[in-house]
């Protein structure tokens, strides 16, 4: 991960970089040391918004990056449950970023989501140890389905389905 965090480093620091992504908005986390806290990664505003807005009305905690690099950060500070996110994204992408989960946190459930399900993205996930891979954009019901597959409910405490498919 820190390989990743140094070769990204330049685009903060370089005055010359305009297309430097801006900072996901603020968003509150519970102040129960026991809420659920998943990362959702996407530099669309819209589609981290969609994800975000879903899990938030299960009663999750979010928290949002705009790009891998931030991910990673937010990796480092926040105990998470579960991270949801792109895998094409600038300064860091989603490859990245799950790299550096598998390192840090290898059984932590990863969703990716892109705009190019083929086969090489599947070999992709597959290979980096993704749980499992969504088309984006992905329907409201095929997240739900994800979101109850791979978070425990207060009903089925520890119960995570099988992402096999």
């Amino acid at each position: 991960c820190q390989r990743v965090v140094e070769r990204c480093a330049q685009y903060r620091e370089s005055p010359c970089n305009l297309q430097s992504a801006p900072a996901a908005e603020p968003t509150e986390l519970d102040d129960q040391a026991t809420a659920t806290r998943v990362l959702v990664v996407d530099d669309s505003r819209t589609a981290r918004k969609a994800v975000a807005d879903l899990l938030r009305a299960r009663g999750v905690a979010v928290v949002e990056a705009v790009d891998g690099l931030e991910g990673i950060e937010k990796l480092e500070e926040t105990d998470l449950a579960a991270v949801f996110t792109d895998l094409e994204m600038p300064r860091a992408d989603g490859v990245d970023l799950v790299k550096c989960i598998r390192q840090q946190q290898a059984e932590l459930p990863v969703v990716m989501i892109t705009s190019r399900p083929g086969e090489a993205a599947r070999r992709s996930a597959d290979q980096l140890g993704g749980s499992l891979l969504l088309p984006k954009p992905a329907s409201e019901e095929l997240l739900a389905e994800v979101f109850d597959q791979i978070l425990p409910t207060e009903e089925q405490p520890g119960e995570k389905g099988d992402l096999d498919e």
